[in-house]
């Protein structure tokens, strides 16, 4: 579960994270206690999503209604990999 805020900041540490998740190509990733996100952390998140498509699996996000589902949606995340509603 990612917690806070996703920008710049935060990325050394969430792309390791990032890297660890997508290692088998399937992940989910639970963003619905995040805060804030920035372009930055969008482009981390799809880059997650590409290396789990690339070793034959997909990243899925878990997220809830608000902010960081909107900038996902206005950034197209959801074109390119699953937004899943919590709760």
């Amino acid at each position: 579960m990612l917690v806070g805020e996703i920008d710049l900041a935060a990325v050394p540490e969430l792309r390791r994270a990032m890297r660890a998740v997508t290692v088998d190509g399937v992940a989910t990733v639970d963003v619905t206690a995040v805060t804030f996100i920035d372009s930055v952390g969008v482009g981390l998140l799809l880059g997650g999503a590409r290396r789990a498509r690339d070793a034959g699996g997909e990243l899925t996000l878990t997220v809830i209604e608000g902010r960081v589902r909107d900038t996902l949606i206005a950034f197209g995340v959801d074109r390119l990999t699953p937004l899943v509603l919590s709760g």
